[in-house]
């Protein structure tokens, strides 16, 4: 059986949230629902957004959310595999596919350009919950909470945590907490000024997360500098068999 590819662009105006970006586009309305031709798929999403640091997207199937409101990439085209969003999240035949997006510009109009791939598949795995976004660091040398009030900081079932980091400068260091427990000391985070890609900004990975267990992600500057500084991350989290 052949994969399903569910890919367009859509203008999003300045301000605006689409709800449901597939309804949205007449020609991909008959993807309102994963096909009943294959009991699971495995599926993926890539997405980027016309403009800097203000489109944003999230991803549900049945009621299940696999994409929390996520900043994107800026871009006009899918580069495979930089602008991967989720590559590891296992619908069922016939659950609802809602993808969202919002433009946070307050002026400027922009588009989403984006790809969701279905593979048909008999056995239905685990999925991985993604969250990605970028956060300024104040410069008074104090650490930032960056999942704290999200929707995936605790989760009601056990899983693996992995981490992606990138700096607007040299100056940043992180650390990690799986509730009290201090999992990764302080380290540096890379100046690359990018979305984090996977694996190349990998940080730290298999980070066993009981049920429950508040996830806390921590980042400061080393040195007070002359001004706020941009942390770009991105949280995975495995879901266990």
């Amino acid at each position: 059986m052949q994969p399903i590819i569910i890919e367009g662009s859509l203008a999003v105006a300045a301000g605006e949230t689409v709800n449901n970006v597939i309804r949205a586009i007449p020609s991909l309305e008959r993807y309102l629902r994963a096909p009943t031709s294959s009991p699971f798929w495995d599926g993926s999403l890539e997405a980027v957004f016309s403009i800097p640091d203000d489109g944003y997207v999230s991803l549900d199937y049945g009621a299940k959310s696999v994409v929390d409101t996520s900043l994107l990439a800026e871009g006009a085209y899918l580069t495979y595999p930089y602008n991967m969003i989720n590559s590891d999240w296992h619908c069922g035949g016939g659950d609802q596919l809602v993808l969202a997006c919002s433009n946070r510009d307050a002026v400027v109009d922009g588009v989403l350009y984006f790809r969701i791939t279905l593979r048909p598949t008999d056995v239905r795995q685990t999925d991985s919950l993604v969250v990605q976004d970028m956060t300024a660091i104040p410069n008074d040398t104090e650490y930032v909470s960056l999942l704290a009030g999200r929707k995936y900081e605790r989760l009601v079932v056990p899983g693996y945590l992995g981490i992606f980091l990138s700096g607007a400068d040299d100056t940043l260091v992180r650390q990690v907490y799986i509730e009290q427990a201090n999992i990764a000391p302080e380290s540096g985070i890379p100046a690359t000024i990018r979305i984090p890609r996977d694996p190349d900004d990998f940080s730290i990975g298999g980070i066993e997360v009981p049920q429950n267990q508040q996830q806390v992600l921590q980042v400061r500057q080393a040195s007070a500098g002359a001004g706020d500084v941009n942390v770009y991350w991105r949280t995975s989290f495995k879901e266990a068999a």
